[in-house]
């Protein structure tokens, strides 16, 4: 008998956008309008980030989607940048975490 249980997860912190990018970098399209959940930066992530000398601000999980290391996110206006892209499967429902760093105010599309 299995007793393993899939953790059920909530998107109740906010909501973000996810924009594709063009070859510049620059916000192209909106692809998605999205809850998101934050989590927690943990020391192991938050030092080995530090190592690869990437700073991290965010880290938030997301419905599983269809989003690359190209694509930003923006949040209340502010545009982040994804540094990596964690897929799980074995939650309820399926998510993505995304680790983010903090570009700055969202620049519109351009």
């Amino acid at each position: 008998m299995n007793d393993y249980s899939a953790e059920t997860i909530n998107f109740c912190d906010g909501v973000c956008d996810i924009y594709s990018t063009d070859d510049s970098g620059s916000p192209k399209e909106k692809k998605y309008h999205l809850r998101y959940g934050k989590q927690v930066i943990g020391s192991q992530r938050y030092y080995a980030a530090a190592v690869a000398n990437v700073s991290i601000t965010d880290l938030i999980r997301v419905p599983n989607t269809d989003i690359s290391n190209y694509d930003i996110v923006v949040i209340r206006n502010r545009q982040y940048k994804i540094q990596q892209i964690q897929e799980i499967h074995d939650g309820k429902p399926p998510y993505i975490i995304l680790t983010l760093t903090k570009e700055g105010a969202f620049r519109g599309i351009g």
